[in-house]
């Protein structure tokens, strides 16, 4: 268990202001919410920034710096308060994706509150000349991700029964559903059988990937017969937490699927 301090009114000069403690409550609405498929993270989003003075979206970032340290610095918040800025938690997450070992040598002092904005940015604009920043990275994973979406297609066409393209059935691509595009839909005479996501995975953490993706299926299969996500076969922690999501939050209408990002992109269920 974390433990969460009540928002106090004397506070160090470098101390946050209580913004971990205020967002693990919505980290955990919002995921009773995606369990129960009724309200959307926009709604709780927007209905909790109006009661705390703050935009959606400054409230949305610091519920997703919440859900980043609890994904991937738990023990470093165990049983003792985080006093570390939400700035700095922010620049932490930056430097987690270009190099995860720099990120953890900083991270017990940031979520301690010991490391300033400055040297945050410092160390930021370091990791950014020795990896090539993350424009480079994003190229990279852009590039991945529609040689994966390829490989998934492949696997859907050569699996065509396990995801319903049967009899009438076709495959459509950035099919809209709800207020997103769906990666791919198999639809047979207007009604989509079957809502296919495609994840190619990266640096962020399985737990974090997993959250936000059950989130969206459990949702999607309100509306659907079945609803699968699609990973690379390198990713099985992140299928892994998909499961687990899935069954913890009983959404039984959704799978989890690995394909090869090679030739013959094999499927495996």
């Amino acid at each position: 268990m974390v433990t969460l301090r009540p928002p106090s009114q004397e506070r160090r000069p470098n101390q946050s202001e209580d913004w971990f403690a205020l967002a693990m409550p919505i980290v955990e609405e919002l995921q009773r919410a995606a369990a129960g498929g009724t309200v959307t993270s926009t709604q709780i989003i927007a209905d909790a920034a109006r009661g705390r003075g703050l935009t959606p979206r400054a409230l949305s970032k610091q519920v997703l710096g919440a859900q980043f340290v609890m994904d991937t610095y738990p023990a470093l918040v165990q049983g003792r308060p985080l006093t570390g800025g939400y700035s700095q938690v922010e620049y932490l997450a930056k430097i987690h994706q270009l190099d995860p070992r720099r990120a953890d040598r900083l991270a017990g002092p940031v979520l301690a509150g010991e490391v300033s904005m400055a040297q945050m940015r410092n160390a930021f604009a370091e990791v950014v000349a020795a990896t090539g920043g993350p424009s480079s990275n994003a190229a990279k994973a852009k590039q991945r991700g529609m040689a994966f979406e390829t490989a998934c297609e492949h696997a859907i066409r050569q699996n065509g029964e396990i995801f319903g393209l049967v009899g009438g059935a076709s495959l459509v691509q950035r099919q809209r559903l709800l207020d997103t595009t769906l990666d791919f839909a198999v639809v047979e005479g207007g009604h989509i059988k079957t809502a296919i996501e495609v994840k190619v995975g990266g640096l962020a953490s399985a737990r974090t990937g997993a959250f936000n993706l059950a989130a969206s299926a459990s949702l999607i299969t309100r509306k659907v017969e079945v609803a699968y996500v699609l990973v690379p076969r390198s990713s099985e922690d992140l299928a892994e937490a998909l499961v687990a999501s899935f069954q913890a939050w009983g959404v039984d209408r959704a799978r989890v699927a690995m394909v090869d990002e090679v030739p013959p992109f094999a499927l495996i269920c």
